[in-house]
This record gives structure tokens, sequence and C-alpha cells, in this order.
């Protein structure tokens, strides 16, 4: 038994670090935090719009971001978020989409390139994968809103049956309390949607939840110890107020794109490990797609080839009459 799990572990190293370099994870991280920085603003101008029409607070929401974020990027940052969380309107709304769109549907599609190289997928769809990135963005705006409204009106509930129903009062003070659990159980839930839903390799659910434990687990680790370097051995880039905010920013989402991307890599070296070789899915939708370019290629072909000469027609001679010869009447005698 020893010595299954020790082969097991061995040939489980020997898949995660192939399938590490297959995603090229320390230059796709940097790509992904770009974008992930890019479509931010645009995504709290969309929340922020929504916000009003369920009269939720910024400050209850600011509460349970604060426990995944370093304490000084969020002390810098909060004023900002404040801001684009209490703008409201329909006009602010339907530009902030547009933008969302553009913008953040990119990152997911930089997140779904590599992790499709990760699980061996090297050729995928451009068309499918920015389908797929404009889906899940509207998705992803969809999940942080309503983990925003079930923050916001948990304990409001709780609050409002107390009138009808007797519930002990540690209950509602423990609710409001438990600030980091809920914020890691969302970190974790949306790591699984990610993990299983973004590849488009047939990615079984058992095998997800290593990279997204991994993940999980990175996440609130990371934000800690950048909390404790700010703290006690960063203060000159600190010093530089805004500018130095975002030079931390950028390295935080950085190394968060890591995690994130070492995550995909151990579940696909363990699907891998499990399974054998990992397949693409078989979509309808891309099988028309790419029986529709391959008829559109063969119709280009046909038009570059050269059109037939014609063949010359043989003048039509007239019919020679064959003329019986007349016999000459034979002389008498």
């Amino acid at each position: 038994m020893w010595e299954r799990l020790k082969n097991q572990t061995k040939d489980l190293i020997q898949i995660t670090i192939k399938h590490f370099k297959m995603a090229n994870v320390s230059d796709s991280s940097v790509v992904l935090a770009y974008y992930t920085l890019l479509s931010t603003l645009p995504i709290l101008l969309v929340i922020g719009s929504m916000l009003p029409y369920f009269n939720i607070s910024t400050s209850h929401i600011m509460s349970y971001v604060k426990p995944v974020i370093p304490t000084t990027v969020f002390n810098t940052l909060k004023p900002i978020v404040d801001s684009f969380l209490g703008q409201g309107g329909s006009g602010v709304l339907s530009i902030g989409i547009v933008v969302t769109l553009w913008s953040a549907s990119r990152a997911i599609a930089a997140f779904q390139r590599t992790v499709n190289l990760a699980y061996g997928i090297k050729k995928p769809n451009a068309i499918l994968n920015r389908l797929i990135s404009f889906v899940w963005t509207l998705l992803l705006i969809v999940f942080l809103f309503l983990i925003m409204v079930v923050f916001s009106f948990g304990q409001l509930a709780l609050e409002g049956l107390r009138n009808f129903v007797e519930i002990p009062g540690y209950i509602t003070n423990t609710f409001a309390n438990i600030k980091w659990p809920l914020s890691m159980l969302s970190v974790f839930v949306l790591s699984l949607l990610l993990f299983y839903f973004v590849p488009t390799a047939k990615v079984k659910w058992r095998y997800v939840w290593p990279g997204a434990i991994v993940t999980t687990t990175g996440w609130i680790l990371l934000s800690q110890l950048f909390t404790v370097y700010l703290r006690y051995f960063a203060r000159s880039i600190t010093g530089y107020k805004t500018i130095g905010t975002f030079i931390v920013l950028m390295f935080w989402l950085n190394y968060l794109g890591e995690i994130l991307l070492i995550g995909a890599v151990i579940n696909s070296a363990v699907q891998e490990l499990f399974t054998g070789q990992i397949e693409e899915q078989d979509l309808n939708f891309s099988r028309l797609i790419n029986r529709t370019r391959a008829q559109t290629v063969k119709f280009r072909r046909n038009n570059r080839k050269q059109a037939p000469v014609p063949t010359k027609k043989k003048p039509i001679q007239p019919k020679q009459v064959k003329r019986t010869p007349v016999k000459k009447p034979q002389k008498r005698i």
C-alpha cells in the first residue's frame, strides 16, 4: 500500500511539473493580472448601479471584501470602490455593461486559454473562446451581486424574523461576525465554478476540488502575508500613496493569478493521473462552426480554379450525296 502511494505521489509530481510547463504559468499570470485590473472598475460600476434598487449599503459589503484583500491596499482603494459602488442610474448601467463585456471578458478569455493549455488543448477555437468568456463575464457579475445580496439581507432577515420567532441574540451576532468563513466559502465556490465550466476540456466534477482548495487557501494566505509584508518591510513603496498602492496591487494580482493557475494545473494533473489522456469537449455549435469554416474554405478553393477552356466546335460539312452512275445502253449488233 505504501509503495503504491509512493509511486502515485511521484507520478503526480511529474505530471504536475509537465502541465505547469505546458500552461506557461509565470507568463500567463502577468497577462491575467493586467486584464483583471482592467476589468475591475467596470465590474464595480455595473454592480454599483444595481445596488440602489435593493437598498444595499456599500460599507456592509466592504466588510466582507476586507478579509480577502491586503489591508494596505484595501484602505487605499476603499474610497475609490465606495465612489464606484455609490454611483447609480440606468445610463451608467448600460455603459458599464458594454465596457465590462469588452474588458472583463478578455480576462476570462486569457484564463481559459491558459487552463486549456494546462489540460493539453493547444488549439482552442477562438470564436468559441470569446463566446464562453462573454457568458462567463455575465455569470460572474450575477454571482458577485448575489453574494452581496445574501451578505446584506442575511442579517436583516434574521433581525426581521426575531419579531415573529424567538431567535437567540447570539445567532444574529455570530452571523455578523463570521465574515472570514463566508468570504472563504465565496472564494471556494467561485473557484469550483471557474475550474469546472471555463475549460473546453472534458472536466470531471470530482477532480476540481483539489485545485479549488489550493486556490482558496493560497488566496487567504497571500492576502495576510502581503499585509504583514507591507506593514513591516515595504513602507517605502506605500509611502507613494496611490501610485505605490497600485504597484502593490499589480504584484498581488500577479501572485493571485499564479495561485489560480496552479490550482488549474493541479486539477489537470490529478485527472490525468486517474483517467489518462484528457479529451476536448464535443460541442454541437463548435462542430457547426468547424463545418461552416470547412465549407467556406472549400468554396474559396473552387472559385480560385480556372474556368475550363471551351472546346472548338468543328464546322458542319454538308452531306455528300452519292450519285449512282448512269448505265449506258449497250449497242445491239
